[in-house]
């Protein structure tokens, strides 16, 4: 009688948490105050050390602005794809952790759209999470974040490193390496596909003096509709701009 009494009041209590819900499956938890500054470049806590990340340079934004519209392209509507969405982790028997992917894919199945706030700060690891090597990044640091990502529910991880010029993926307990002429191939998502020479140093070197994009087809598509939404938004609030703040800009000048 005692044991089933105490079987019941942890499941209240786990339940009020945010750990499991009434039929025993997980739900999401409300992610800790762990008190890490909101800076640039962002603090990531790994087991309770905050170490922040390398300051990008050129090569790395333009990786990181390629992997993200070619995500994008690829999840259409079965999710959703960011750039640095922080994250929190609570491994079993662990402290918790805060990592900021350089690009992450969160499926509406692992994160639905109905959970409002909480999507800011998920408390599971992205389906997909990209990390950029810099050149002042450590391996142990990388590999200790990708152990995180699967701790916390990652089936897969992207690492690119633009200076050796070669693309990772870890997924199933296993790593594939890619070099900058092969196209890395997902076992996990199958119809996912990168081209290693997109994300290369030569190529993101080479476009900036030729002028020309070899960001993939699907990925400029990507790119191209979220800047004509962005103009069309541009001219709806230039066209409904209250007339008198244009006379008075007028008299100004």
């Amino acid at each position: 009688m005692l044991r089933a009494t105490l079987t019941v009041f942890a499941a209240l209590v786990m339940e009020a948490a945010g750990v499991v819900d009434s039929r025993g499956e997980h739900i999401m938890q409300i992610a800790p105050e762990l008190g890490i500054p909101e800076v640039k470049p962002a603090i990531e806590s790994i087991r309770g050390r905050w170490i922040q990340k390398a300051s990008p340079q050129s090569r790395h934004s333009v990786v990181q602005l390629r992997l993200g519209a070619l995500l994008a392209a690829w999840a259409g509507r079965r999710g959703q794809v960011g750039t640095e969405w922080r994250c929190y982790f609570l491994p079993e028997g662990e402290r918790w952790s805060s990592l900021v992917p350089d690009v992450a894919y969160f499926s509406f199945e692992r994160l639905p759209r109905d959970l409002g706030e909480a999507r800011e700060k998920p408390t599971v690891a992205p389906d997909i999470a990209v990390e950029i090597v810099s050149q002042d990044d450590r391996r142990s640091i990388l590999d200790e974040k990708i152990d995180l990502y699967f701790r916390g529910g990652a089936e897969l991880v992207i690492v690119v490193d633009p200076q050796r010029r070669r693309v990772e993926l870890h997924e199933g307990g296993s790593r594939s390496l890619f070099g900058s002429e092969e196209h890395a191939r997902s076992l996990t998502f199958p119809d996912l596909t990168i081209d290693g020479s997109d994300f290369s140093s030569t190529s993101s070197e080479s476009s900036a003096t030729s002028g020309s994009s070899t960001i993939p087809p699907r990925a400029r598509t990507s790119i191209r509709s979220a800047i004509t939404v962005h103009a069309r938004a541009l001219g709806c609030a230039r066209q409904n701009r209250p007339r008198t703040a244009v006379r008075g800009r007028l008299r100004r000048g």
